[in-house]
């Protein structure tokens, strides 16, 4: 639990150290933004702080799904490896036009491997999550 509080800490800061660009402005290169506002997010979902968590999502998922407790129950039933986890660890990030990739790898609270992949968008508030994909093979561990 403390190790997970200090990990949040430093992306927190991460974050908050990154200056990000103003309305109109193209988004930042740096990974550091995208993947503290997944960690977040993950955070929210364990913290059982469905708002939260919602506010961490693309516009259009936010309209797709109207609200936070609909979005938890997609979560929940869809990526239980996203509601709960064990661990994390970021393979690697891609630009591709204004979007914004990683690929990481999630051990489940059975300690099975995924492998996903989060698209985010850069919006007026800040990176958002718009997307997760199940890529085809999980590395063996965390």
């Amino acid at each position: 639990m403390l190790r997970r509080g200090m990990l949040m800490a430093g992306l927190l800061l991460a974050l908050l150290g990154s200056a990000e660009p103003g309305a109109g402005q193209t988004a930042p290169a740096a990974p550091t933004a995208p993947r503290a506002v997944i960690v977040q997010q993950m955070q929210a979902f364990a913290d059982n702080d469905l708002a939260a968590a919602f506010a961490l999502a693309s516009p259009r998922l936010q309209q797709l799904f109207q609200t936070p407790q609909r979005f938890g129950q997609m979560v929940q039933g869809g990526y239980p490896m996203v509601w709960r986890h064990q661990g994390l660890r970021f393979l690697g990030a891609r630009r591709q036009g204004p979007l914004h990739f990683e690929k990481l790898i999630i051990a489940d609270l059975q300690g099975r491997m995924h492998l996903l992949e989060y698209q985010l968008e850069y919006t007026e508030n800040g990176w958002r999550i718009a997307a997760v994909r199940f890529l085809d093979a999980a590395p063996p561990s965390v």
